[in-house]
């Protein structure tokens, strides 16, 4: 009995199948995303979709089942991999570490129920997500690798490198001394930590994104003490400036809900969800929507400086028993965070530089 073919090879016969079938301009117009040459992934991942689409939509003739047949075989799927752990839970669906049955490596899957995608709207985009991911090869980003996305008749899935040391969060429970609250680093480990987070929030936004749930669960740790910014579910593209010298802001369609985690989101966030509200509930016709902006890419460092103050503090500024009186703190806030004097000068400028 012949063995399957490895990773390697079905990687190999998967690339020259893709190639023989180049991308029609038609297809390179509509993307969502700009394709340039030296993303070679990003080509190859848009063109196995417009054959899976063709294949799903039933838009496909002999020539075209036998394409898709051989595609289907080559591709990875759920079945070439088998979950280890548990590796966390959010809100739209679980990550798990598994190993690859054909090489034996270890990875991260991502899966997402359909429904609660759905459900989401526009605070969620796969697009977005897998767009950076891909991103990471060709610039060597801060961010873990895209290895393969595929869906089931429930579920979708992204498959990424693993981090093998976890996040952030981790480290701070690690060093919790109790349930409630998580730890507190040292000053000489957040400094150590803060470059890399920064470096990691500055590439997203130098690719046009915003990440919109800055946090420490979202800080993976690589055994070589790397940091990777993941999860970019919630992330949304900024509008395209003629000038680099100009504020990029995100479109208002896309600040019309609240996105993020409580302890974490800027005040922006809260106060677009909550203007778009009044306007809902008026029912007027607001011909001026389309025209207007909605915040900046500013909201992430807010996140950024909330984050830094939990891991100096071991709570975030605004942590109350309820996401509702946190929200309140959040909305009355006036720039005026209390820090204890046991927070040096240079940490304490740090954080009431994104915190204000």
């Amino acid at each position: 009995m012949t063995s399957s073919p490895s990773y390697a090879h079905r990687h190999l016969l998967l690339t020259n199948l893709l190639k023989q079938h180049p991308l029609e301009s038609d297809v390179h117009s509509s993307y969502d995303f700009p394709v340039t040459r030296r993303l070679l992934q990003q080509k190859r991942s848009i063109a196995l979709d417009v054959i899976l689409l063709k294949k799903w939509n039933g838009r496909v003739d002999h020539a075209d089942q036998d394409l898709f047949h051989h595609v289907d075989n080559l591709r990875l799927s759920r079945r070439d991999f088998e979950i280890i752990g548990r590796l966390g839970d959010g809100q739209f669906g679980v990550v798990d570490a598994v190993e690859c049955r054909l090489n034996g490596q270890i990875y991260a899957i991502k899966t997402m129920r359909k429904h609660a995608i759905t459900r989401a709207g526009p605070q969620i985009s796969l697009a977005i997500e897998r767009h950076i991911h891909i991103l990471a090869h060709s610039e060597d980003g801060p961010v873990p690798r895209l290895i393969a996305a595929f869906q089931g008749d429930q579920t979708v899935s992204l498959v990424t490198t693993y981090a093998a040391c976890g996040s952030l969060w981790d480290r701070l429970c690690f060093l919790s001394e109790d349930e409630e609250h998580a730890g507190r680093m040292s000053e000489t480990e957040i400094k150590a930590w803060a470059p890399q987070m920064i470096a990691a929030i500055q590439w997203v936004h130098d690719q046009g994104f915003v990440h919109r749930d800055i946090k420490p669960n979202n800080f993976l740790v690589t055994d070589i003490g790397r940091l990777l910014l993941t999860d970019f579910g919630s992330a949304a593209a900024l509008l395209s400036n003629e000038s680099t010298d100009q504020r990029r802001f995100l479109p208002y369609n896309q600040c019309l809900l609240p996105v993020g985690t409580p302890d974490y989101i800027a005040p922006e966030i809260l106060m677009y969800a909550e203007d778009a509200l009044v306007h809902a509930s008026e029912a007027t016709d607001d011909e001026t929507a389309d025209q207007r902006h909605g915040y900046d890419l500013s909201v992430d460092w807010w996140s950024f400086g909330a984050t830094l103050h939990e891991m100096t503090l071991g709570k975030g500024p605004f942590w109350a028993p309820s996401i509702q009186q946190t929200y309140n703190l959040l909305i009355k806030f006036q720039g005026n965070i209390h820090l204890p004097s046991t927070v040096s000068s240079e940490l304490r400028e740090v954080m009431l530089k994104y915190v204000a």
